[in-house]
């Protein structure tokens, strides 16, 4: 399922939209709150959303997590969203819709558009008055702008007043949206680092049973790996499926033979291992495939990709090689050789070793072929750092991973 999320507000919100008894009263001027809300009844959208932006932190005495939601309006941060972070974002919605998880999963395998509608009229988010049913199927709006006007009621604002800075509010969601694609049922792995969306492309969805094409399944899995419908690391479903796409894309560029195929990402189940992933690698690139991404869990509804790539030519163009052996042993092979049997050690020299900022040549990791997805996971966040999207800042360590595959 497709949902488009606000990149700049989603996470920030949730350590400031809480619901009764952990909020505070009174934080935010009242009287001020009113004008603001008939001025911005006389501009446009656009004016509405930077007078909102400006003006709604000078009245309200907002948290730190949302005050510098405002302060980087333009999301340049991309600000992350912690676990505990994500947890109350999803507390602050049950406020306006108890039976959410209930609901959630009723609907979790309907299409987008249909699941939407599910939830706005199960939730019963009409009574609101802020979004239509079509205004909420045509925007998309996530959690965070519900959770946005709860938080405002929260604060004592009268809920006409409330109501009247939502044109705002909504022309804040429609400028930041992300798109971020949901494989339930699968079980994704969990981390606590910022991830980036990336482009539309071959989904490739490795469960413990199957892997399955767009949609269409064109393997079985036992133990973690790929059993039937592969050969030499050649996946024949998914080398048929870029081989389609490789194909549109030379006819779009007009004869061109050098066009690069479709992105390809990859959901895999936790319990997965590396050698699956192995076999999707190797089929993907056989076709100039350079562009991959591994999908994973962000919260109870969201799934976003973490991009990884191809190791590069030669060793020696990597910044850092760090191999993990079948029983999760740790071993860094360059720079300099050492072994980590705790993943936290090798996060603390990782930080340590970009404390003066993010480095330009790829780290490689080299996991066994039967090491599972869910560490692979881990490690790649820790090498990749806190602070690596569009534009990687301070925390961002390796902004380039790639996995070197094993040719067992």
């Amino acid at each position: 399922m497709r949902r488009r999320t606000t990149a700049a507000l989603l996470g920030i919100l949730a350590a400031s939209a809480c619901g009764a008894p952990t909020c505070s009263r009174g934080a935010c001027d009242r009287a001020a709150v009113v004008a603001l809300a008939a001025e911005l009844d006389a501009l446009d959208t656009r004016a509405q959303e930077v007078t909102l932006r400006a003006r709604l932190p000078e009245l309200c005495a907002l948290p730190p997590g949302l005050r510098r939601s405002f302060d980087d309006w333009e999301g340049r941060s991309q600000p992350l969203r912690s676990r505990a972070a994500i947890a109350e974002l999803d507390a602050a919605f049950a406020v306006l819709c108890p039976d959410i998880e209930r609901i959630s999963t009723e609907v979790g395998a309907l299409a987008s558009r249909e699941r939407a509608a599910r939830i706005y009229d199960d939730c019963d988010l009409a009574r609101l008055g802020i979004a239509d049913r079509d205004d909420m199927l045509r925007n998309d709006y996530g959690q965070s702008f519900w959770v946005t006007y709860q938080w405002l009621l929260d604060q004592g604002i009268a809920p006409e007043v409330a109501r009247a800075l939502a044109p705002g509010l909504r022309a804040t969601h429609r400028r930041f949206i992300a798109t971020i694609e949901d494989h339930a049922p699968l079980e994704l792995p969990a981390v606590d680092a910022p991830l980036t969306a990336r482009p539309v492309g071959v989904r490739v969805e490795l469960s413990t049973t199957a892997a399955v094409i767009d949609g269409r399944t064109i393997a079985t899995i036992a133990d973690g790996r790929i059993t039937d419908g592969v050969e030499a690391h050649r996946v024949f479903g998914l080398d048929e499926r870029l081989a389609e796409a490789v194909e549109r894309q030379r006819q779009r560029a007009a004869g061109d033979l050098a066009a690069t195929p479709e992105p390809v990402r990859i959901a895999a189940d936790r319990r997965v291992r590396f050698a699956a992933l192995v076999d999707v690698i190797f089929t993907a690139a056989r076709r100039g495939v350079r562009d991959f991404a591994l999908e994973v869990e962000v919260d109870a509804f969201d799934r976003a990709a973490l991009p990884f790539e191809l190791p590069p030519a030669a060793a020696a163009r990597a910044a850092l090689w760090v191999a993990v052996a079948d029983d999760g042993a740790i071993a860094l092979r360059s720079p300099e050789r050492r072994s980590f049997t705790d993943p936290a050690d090798l996060a603390r020299w990782v930080e340590e070793r970009c404390a003066d900022g993010p480095s330009s040549a790829p780290a490689v990791l080299e996991p066994a072929s039967s090491v599972d997805v869910g560490a692979i996971t881990r490690l790649l966040v820790t090498l990749r750092g806190e602070a690596c999207g569009d534009a990687p800042g301070p925390g961002c360590c390796f902004p380039r991973v790639a996995f070197a595959a094993p040719r067992e």
